[in-house]
């Protein structure tokens, strides 16, 4: 995400699609939103986990997130983690947001059908452009998927 964010920041592209800590960043650069974008993703477990440590492992998220939301700004200092040094000197991460959301529900078969036929219909016409025109395609059940807040909403 930061070459892509280097790009908008170089003026090589007029837009991309940013989140979290580069979406901040670029506000704080002087960039506006002209889109809002959403995306999904999904917790799979593979082997046999112990399901008791699952379930702690979301506990201990869900707290995480509860306190970040009540005093963000004791935790926005830490997306200095995420970025490259070179950025460090510009970052004023104490206006940033809370950054990604976990929404602790399970997608019924239905949205995870949906989502997954939306994911096949990229992929191919991914591959179709990038065959036209000589490129490399990048791998990634969600790479380049953007889902609606419509369809967030649906799920409720």
């Amino acid at each position: 995400m930061f070459g892509r964010m280097e790009k908008l920041l170089n003026g090589e592209v007029p837009a991309c699609t940013l989140f979290s800590g580069p979406y901040y960043y670029a506000e704080q650069l002087g960039f506006r939103k002209v889109l809002d974008c959403t995306f999904m993703m999904a917790t799979m477990l593979t082997g046999e986990p112990d399901m008791e440590d699952v379930k702690k492992f979301f506990r201990a998220l869900r707290k995480a997130q509860a306190d970040i939301d009540l005093r963000p700004e004791l935790y926005t200092k830490h997306y200095t983690k995420e970025f490259p040094k070179r950025f460090h000197g510009t970052m004023d991460t104490r206006r940033w947001g809370p950054g990604e959301r976990i929404v602790f529900e399970p997608y019924s078969r239905e949205i995870f059908e949906d989502l997954a036929r939306l994911d096949r219909r990229a992929r191919h016409h991914r591959e179709q452009r990038s065959r036209r025109h000589g490129l490399r395609t990048r791998g990634g059940a969600a790479d380049g998927l953007m889902v609606s807040n419509d369809l967030r909403r649906a799920s409720s």
